[in-house]
């Protein structure tokens, strides 16, 4: 699969399932429906997942998108900073 070029949509896909779901899914399913439900591979959106880790904070990756920043600074709107953290590591 070729690279993915990443728009905010996708992020906010991303952090919306994962926000709604990481409780009562398997992970690996719930990674699985989202890199097919946008056109990626499951590493692409396990790697996107530690770039919000890192942009709120956590130890995640580093070299993020700044769609990926925008993205979390929308959701921290309806979602507290550590709720998302729990929900992503």
């Amino acid at each position: 699969m070729r690279n993915k070029n990443w728009k905010l949509e996708d992020d906010l896909f991303v952090i919306e399932h994962v926000m709604e779901y990481y409780k009562s899914k398997e992970w690996s399913n719930l990674i699985e429906f989202i890199s097919k439900e946008i056109g990626t591979s499951k590493s692409s959106v396990q790697m996107r997942i530690s770039n919000y880790v890192s942009i709120l904070g956590g130890k995640g990756l580093d070299n993020y998108a700044d769609i990926s920043k925008e993205a979390i600074e929308l959701s921290l709107k309806k979602y507290s900073k550590s709720k998302m953290l729990i929900a992503f590591e």
